[in-house]
């Protein structure tokens, strides 16, 4: 008998249970969660904060809401690179640990020698980043490697859904502590305690509870590879790996640039003026996000990336157009109640196509033994691209007014969409099985990822036309 001249199909990945599966969403979602409460309360609090503590400088302001931020530049290739080489289960209890002890600190915050207040809470704030620059890569890898190719992208959507309740839940803890006539030092420090309960009780759980991912377990002494081989594989992947970094860069400029200072567009009085501002966007965006999630089910990463970055470069300019002086002098006037809608409508575009995107491609397309590295750095990028939108924001608005701000943002819009145009794969469900049997059939990471960039840029080509060639199998690995 002849033998096939068909090439061999890789073995299919791992199993994954049910059970495990919700309890990595669940798991990952309360972290997520914690991490957005920590991130957005201050920008709730800092009417409060500023009664309480002073007027801040310009360097204070950019310290204290950016510090953050520098931190998860660090924690997230940090902890990714733990991850792939020491594994997932017990690198997600740490980070937790870690966000918990600075969520103490934040909360406890006070001058200290000839350190100011704001100082020692940019201190607190900066290793708050470093834990959740660790949840981020290892909410989503704990998530991806508990799914299928069919269910991956449904099931990290679902996850962003704890992102979101993060938001919303400073907002509500603002409005209930404001109705008890809290001093605005008791207000502040008792909103950012609660956020170190909701930290703590991750860590614990997770400990109690989780498990190693099966993709992660399947590797067995493999999982100890050296940094030499996820480099190898980066490179190998390089211009997907391009991609993924570069548009969260772009989407983190406009998301965290207007996200961090929300409150200083749209001011409002102290305690609940700002929580029902935020209340508004939240409540416009909530649709948005959740048709998000449905389409995430159905639809193509990039296709809901390139959509949603086009209609957000539309309400940058509609929102570029409003009249900053109305905006400062009459918030009365109907123009700024149009700005705080289409502003809230920018939000939920955002978070359906982009916010989605940058989450959940580079928790897909990298194999396991590179992912956390590859994710960890992507979203670095992006903290890269949150620091420069902190550092903009502030001075354009009180130089310029809301209209540049937004005039910009439109800019950096645009230039995320011929970006992602050119290196974010088109892959779907189909590429991802092809992915995930290359994966799980071991070999070196190297070799790997050289055939994974392969089945991405085949699987882009074939959607390009129009699906009319035979595309071929994804090729066996040979350690």
């Amino acid at each position: 008998m002849a033998p096939s001249s068909e090439p061999e199909r890789p073995p299919p990945p791992p199993a994954v249970s049910s059970a495990n599966t919700g309890l990595a969403l669940a798991l990952g979602g309360l972290g997520l969660m914690a991490d957005v409460y920590d991130i957005s309360i201050l920008n709730l609090l800092r009417p409060s904060l500023v009664a309480h503590c002073g007027p801040m400088k310009p360097y204070q302001e950019f310290t204290v809401f950016a510090a953050n931020v520098a931190g998860a530049l660090i924690g997230q290739p940090l902890f990714g690179l733990i991850a792939d080489c020491y594994g997932r289960r017990h690198t997600f209890v740490v980070t937790a640990i870690l966000t918990a002890a600075a969520s103490i600190g934040c909360a406890a915050a006070g001058p200290i020698g000839g350190l100011h207040t704001y100082d020692v809470l940019a201190i607190m704030r900066f290793l708050l980043g470093v834990g959740i620059g660790g949840e981020y890569p290892l909410a989503a890898l704990n998530a991806a490697e508990n799914a299928d190719s069919v269910s991956s992208s449904f099931m990290l959507s679902v996850l962003l859904v704890g992102r979101f309740a993060g938001a919303l839940l400073g907002c509500l803890v603002v409005l209930v502590l404001s109705q008890f006539g809290l001093t605005d030092a008791a207000l502040w420090r008792s909103a950012l305690g609660i956020g170190a309960f909701f930290a703590l009780s991750s860590a614990v759980l997770r400990a109690a509870l989780l498990s190693e991912t099966p993709m992660y377990k399947a590797l067995g002494d493999d999982g100890l590879s050296p940094m030499s081989s996820q480099g190898g594989a980066l490179t190998a992947m390089r211009r997907t790996f391009v991609g993924t970094c570069g548009c969260w860069l772009f989407f983190d400029i406009t998301n965290y640039g207007l996200g961090m200072f929300a409150t200083a567009l749209f001011p409002a009085e102290q305690g609940t003026g700002t929580a029902v501002t935020m209340l508004t966007v939240y409540g416009i965006t909530a649709p948005f996000l959740l048709a998000g999630v449905v389409l995430a089910a159905v639809a193509r990463m990039r296709t809901l990336l390139l959509v949603g970055l086009g209609l957000e470069f539309l309400c940058y300019l509609q929102l570029a157009s409003v009249s900053p002086q109305v905006q400062a002098t009459h918030p009365e006037d109907n123009s700024s109640s149009f700005a705080l809608l289409l502003f809230a409508l920018t939000r939920g575009v955002e978070a359906i196509g982009p916010g989605m995107a940058v989450f959940i491609v580079p928790a897909q397309v990298f194999p396991t033994r590179a992912r956390g590295t590859a994710y960890g750095l992507s979203a670095s990028a992006g903290r890269v691209g949150a620091i420069a939108g902190a550092l903009i924001v502030p001075y354009v608005l009180e130089a310029s007014g809301m209209s540049s701000v937004m005039a910009i943002m439109a800019v950096v819009c645009g230039m995320n969409f011929v970006w992602s145009w050119l290196f974010v794969p088109l892959y779907g469900p189909a590429e991802l099985d092809a992915i995930f049997r290359v994966d799980s059939a071991g070999g070196a990471v190297e070799r790997q990822a050289v055939v994974i960039q392969r089945i991405l840029d085949e699987g882009g080509a074939a959607s390009a036309d129009g699906g009319g060639g035979k595309k071929e199998e994804a090729t066996p690995i040979v350690a």
